[in-house]
C-alpha cells in the first residue's frame, strides 16, 4: 500500500507537499476537537458548582478552538480537493507525454478497445486519486481521533475502555464480512459499469450509421440490457450496505444505553462530575465511531488496491527513457533515412497460426521515385507501417534503416524521422492551423501551411471559410468533408518534411482530381526522400513509381 502511495506521489512535489499538509491539519482538527471537549466539562463543572471566576475565560477560549476548528473544516477539504486535482493531472500529464515512448505500453493499449482508454481515465484514474487524497487522509484522522479518544478514557476507567473496545471489535468483525462481500459486488458493478461505458461511447461515435440503419430499436435493447445489468448489481451493493448499516446502528443504541447507565453509576459514586458525564459520552460516541472508521477505511482501502495496483503500475512504467536511450537519440539526431530494407520478415498475430507476412524481402531507396505498396485487404500492408515503426517486432528476419539493424535504433528516434497518414485521421476540436502544426512545428509561418494547403488542393476552400487557417474545427470534423479530413492529414505530414512519408489508405475519400494533384505535389516536394503510398489500386499508379505487391 504504501509503495504504491510512493508512486503516485513522487512525481508531484505540489501534490505531495499538499498532501502532506493535509495530514498535519488533520492532526491539529483533531487536537483541537479533544481539547475542546475538555474546555466544555470544566465549563459545565465550573457552573453546576457556582464557580463563575474563569468560566467567562474558559467560555474564550473554548470559543477560540471552535474558530480554529470551523476554519479547518473548510481548509482540509479543500485541501483534499486540491491534492487530488493535483495528482490527477499529473498523473493523466504523464500519461500523455509519456505514453507513446514506451513501447511496451502502448501496444498493450493499443491491443484494448478505445473505451477502456476512456474508463481507465475517467473512472481507474479518478477511483484512485480519491484513493489517495480522500480514503487514506480519511483513515489517518480515524485513527489519529481513536488513539487521542482511548487515551483519555482509560485515563477515566480502563473498564469503559475495555467494554468499548469490546464492542468496537465486534462491530469491526460484522464489518469485515460484510466487507468481503461488498469487496466482491463492487468488482463485478466497476465490470458493468465499464461494459456500460464502452457500449454509450460506441454507439454516441456511430450515432449517424444508427439513424442510417434504422438500428436504433437493436441498439436500445443492448443499452437497456447494459444498464439493467449494471443497475441490478447496483442494488445488489445498496442492499447489502442497508443491511450492514441497520445492524451497527442497533450495536450503537445498545452501546448508549449501557454507557448512559455507566455513566449515572460513576457519578452516583462520586468517580465522576456531571460535566465528566455528558463529554464522556460524546467523547465515548466519538471513539466508537473512530473504531469504525478505522476498520471500514482499512478495509476500503483494500478493497481498492487492485485498481490502484493496475494504475500505479502503469504509471511508474511511464517513466522518461534512461540516459543510454536520450545519448542514443542525441548522438544520431543528424541521422537520415536514405533507404529501407525488408530481409525475409515473417510475423503473426498473437494467438493465431495464420502468418499475416511470411518470408517478404524487399528494399526502398530515396529518390525521385514514389514506391507502391499494393495488396489486398488483410495482405499485411499495414502491419509492415507497424513494424518499420516498432510498434511490433517481427517473428522472424530483420529490418535495416540505411544498412543499420531497426533493433539498435530508438523508437523515439524513428518516430521523429517517419510520417504516416491513415486512411482515417484524427481531426482535433481545434483551428485548422493547430490541427496542421500539432505543437511539433509552431514556429512554421503561415506561408509555409498555405503553401503545403495548396499543395494538397484545399486552399480554395480555406479561402472561402471566415476565419481561414483559424478556422475552428468541430468535434470529430463534423464540419468537414471525410477528403478534407485526408487533406489537413496530408498536410500535416508534408510540413513535417521527415525522412519517410507514408501514405496508407489516405487519398480514398478525395475526388480523383485532387488526388492526382497532391501525388504530382508530393513527387516534387520531397525529391531524395522516401514516400510510400499504399493502395489496392493498381490503374492508378505512374509508370514512373515503383510497385511492391503483397500476394
Amino acid at each position: 500500500m504504501i509503495s504504491y502511495l510512493r508512486v503516485l506521489l513522487l512525481n508531484s512535489k505540489k501534490g505531495r507537499f499538499y498532501f502532506f499538509l493535509l495530514l498535519f491539519f488533520i492532526l491539529i482538527e483533531v487536537s483541537i476537537l479533544i481539547l475542546s471537549m475538555q474546555f466544555q466539562k470544566l465549563i459545565i463543572d465550573h457552573i453546576l458548582n457556582d464557580n463563575l471566576n474563569h468560566s467567562i475565560a474558559i467560555l474564550l477560549l473554548l470559543g477560540i478552538f471552535y474558530v480554529f476548528h470551523a476554519i479547518l473544516s473548510v481548509i482540509n477539504p479543500w485541501l483534499q480537493s486540491k491534492t487530488s486535482s493535483l495528482i490527477k493531472s499529473s498523473v493523466i500529464e504523464k500519461y500523455f507525454k509519456n505514453f507513446c515512448d514506451d513501447n511496451e505500453i502502448s501496444m498493450d493499449f493499443t491491443s484494448k478497445h478505445s473505451g477502456e482508454y476512456i474508463h481507465f481515465l475517467n473512472d481507474e484514474v479518478t477511483l484512485v486519486v480519491n484513493w489517495v487524497s480522500g480514503d487514506i487522509p480519511d483513515f489517518f484522522k480515524s485513527i489519529v481521533t481513536a488513539l487521542m479518544i482511548s487515551i483519555f478514557v482509560l485515563s477515566i476507567n480502563i473498564y469503559l475502555f475495555i467494554f468499548i473496545f469490546f464492542f468496537a471489535v465486534y462491530s469491526a468483525f460484522l464489518n469485515k464480512s460484510f466487507s468481503a462481500k461488498r469487496k466482491k459486488i463492487f468488482s463485478t458493478v466497476f465490470k458493468e459499469k465499464k461494459k456500460l461505458n464502452v457500449f454509450l461511447k460506441d454507439s454516441i461515435y456511430s450515432l449517424k450509421e444508427i439513424i442510417i440503419m434504422n438500428n436504433k430499436e437493436w441498439v436500445n435493447k443492448k443499452f437497456q440490457n447494459y444498464y439493467k445489468d449494471y443497475m441490478r448489481i447496483s442494488f445488489k451493493e445498496g442492499s447489502i450496505i442497508a443491511k450492514q448499516i441497520g445492524i451497527q446502528e442497533s450495536i450503537s443504541l445498545i452501546m448508549i444505553f449501557i454507557i448512559v447507565m455507566f455513566g449515572g453509576y460513576l457519578a452516583f459514586e462520586n468517580k465522576i462530575t456531571i460535566g465528566g458525564i455528558v463529554i464522556l459520552y460524546q467523547l465515548i460516541l466519538e471513539l466508537n465511531e473512530s473504531y469504525q472508521n478505522t476498520f471500514k477505511y482499512f478495509l476500503q482501502l483494500k478493497s481498492k488496491l487492485g485498481i490502484v495496483e493496475n494504475v500505479a503500475k502503469i504509471y511508474s512504467k511511464l517513466e522518461v527513457k534512461n540516459s543510454q536511450e536520450f545519448e542514443d537519440l542525441k548522438n544520431k539526431e543528424s541521422f537520415s533515412i536514405k533507404s529501407i530494407e525488408f530481409n525475409n520478415i515473417v510475423y503473426s498475430y498473437e494467438n493465431q497460426t495464420h502468418k499475416v507476412i511470411e518470408g517478404i524481402t524487399f528494399n526502398i531507396k530515396s529518390g525521385k521515385n514514389l514506391y507502391y505498396l499494393i495488396g489486398r485487404s488483410g495482405s499485411g500492408k499495414t502491419t509492415l507501417i507497424n513494424l518499420m515503426c516498432k510498434f511490433i517486432q517481427p517473428k522472424h528476419g530483420q529490418i535495416f534503416l540505411n544498412e543499420i539493424d531497426l533493433q539498435t535504433i530508438s523508437q523515439k528516434l524513428i518516430i521523429k524521422k517517419i510520417s504516416v497518414v491513415f486512411q482515417h485521421p484524427i481531426i482535433y476540436t481545434a483551428t485548422i492551423k493547430d490541427n496542421i502544426l500539432m505543437g511539433e512545428n509552431a514556429d512554421v509561418k503561415d506561408d509555409s501551411i498555405i503553401e503545403v494547403l495548396k499543395a494538397v488542393d484545399f486552399y480554395e476552400d480555406i479561402v472561402n471559410m471566415s476565419e481561414g487557417i483559424n478556422t475552428i474545427i468541430k468535434s470529430r470534423g463534423s464540419n468537414l468533408s471525410g477528403g478534407q479530413k485526408q487533406k489537413i492529414a496530408i498536410a500535416r505530414a508534408l510540413i513535417r518534411n521527415t525522412d519517410v512519408l507514408i501514405l496508407d489508405e489516405a487519398t480514398s475519400a478525395i475526388d480523383f482530381t485532387s488526388e492526382r494533384h497532391i501525388i504530382n505535389q508530393i513527387r516534387n516536394l520531397r525529391l531524395n526522400k522516401i514516400t510510400i503510398l499504399i493502395t489496392h489500386r493498381i490503374e492508378d499508379i505512374s509508370h514512373q513509381d515503383k510497385k511492391i505487391i503483397l500476394n
